[in-house]
């Protein structure tokens, strides 16, 4: 089995704060610009996998909507997610933590629609709301594939100065593991593990110990492996592996300790209890601030 390498909250700061300068004038129009803004934001913040993310009408999206506290918000009602086969309305309100201003679909979605709306483009109810771009032009009512939308988005992470190291690339899982990552982990107010499940489109029934799986351990071997070590021109240590810090600290290797030994001991408390599963994820909070020495990168963790 195999898993996308992870976006990151640092990796779409540096992404789209390359898209808001100069630098990026000459590949992306201004509407492109807002488009890929929109379609990222989205992504992340929605857990979203890049075909769920190309699929979307515009139906699905309604915006100016109130709370019972009259606080405004955009709801988007999603088909079919994972293994909850209902039909789900998630709500998207405006970013209020000021370090994390990138993670605000609300904002980029409305500004999407305002250009949309700007230049006359024409939704009806089962044209993409994110249309495909093609040679830096937007083309209305036309879906991206997902082999598309993988180049061109690869591209631009690229041009955002987003290094990976030989040969890798971001897949269609990296918004969903990434951005529930993030909420599990790193987001300055982060997601109890019943309400990641939901937002995740996991079923009640899912275990935790597959939740936990996907969003902690690098699946991927050829990620995380040194099969382009004896490449031509190959610096080994041009691009160490994320899994491991190039620098180690001694407050760096006990974090890395106590997260393995934390994570063994929930998916060992996931298979005999279930749900207690929740309550020890409390404890998985306490090293977020350990967490954060490593920047991004993720270690490999056994089961």
């Amino acid at each position: 089995s195999t898993s996308a390498k992870a976006w990151t909250y640092v990796y779409q700061a540096q992404c789209f704060s390359y898209l808001e300068s100069p630098l990026s004038d000459q590949f992306y129009s201004r509407g492109v610009k807002k488009l890929l803004r929109a379609m990222i934001s989205t992504a992340f913040y929605l857990f979203l996998r890049i075909e769920e993310l190309l699929a979307r009408p515009r139906s699905e999206y309604v915006d100016g909507v109130m709370d019972d506290q009259g606080m405004l918000h955009s709801t988007w009602t999603l088909p079919f997610r994972k293994s909850t086969k209902i039909r789900t309305d998630f709500r998207i309100y405006a970013q209020t933590i000021s370090t994390e201003k990138y993670d605000d679909p609300f904002k980029y979605l409305t500004e999407w629609l305002a250009y949309a709306a700007d230049v006359e483009a024409v939704f009806d109810a089962e044209s993409p709301i994110f249309p495909r771009i093609v040679n830096n032009k937007i083309k209305w009512g036309s879906y991206f594939n997902p082999s598309e939308f993988s180049e061109l988005f690869n591209e631009l992470t690229t041009r955002s100065g987003i290094i990976l190291g030989p040969d890798k690339r971001f897949r269609l899982h990296c918004f969903r593991r990434g951005g529930a990552q993030h909420k599990l982990l790193y987001s300055r107010v982060t997601m109890k593990l019943d309400a990641l499940r939901w937002w995740g489109g996991w079923s009640s029934t899912e275990s935790y110990t597959v939740i936990m799986t996907y969003l902690l351990n690098e699946l991927d071997s050829f990620e995380d492996s040194f099969a382009y070590a004896r490449k031509p021109g190959y610096n080994l240590d041009a691009f160490p592996r994320e899994a491991v810090p190039s620098k180690d600290t001694d407050i760096q290797q006990e974090s890395l300790i106590l997260l393995r030994q934390l994570t063994a001991a929930a998916a060992a408390t996931a298979e005999r209890h279930g749900q207690q599963l929740v309550a020890l994820t409390e404890t998985m909070h306490t090293i977020k601030a350990s967490l954060l020495v490593h920047g991004e990168a993720l270690i490999q963790i056994q089961k």
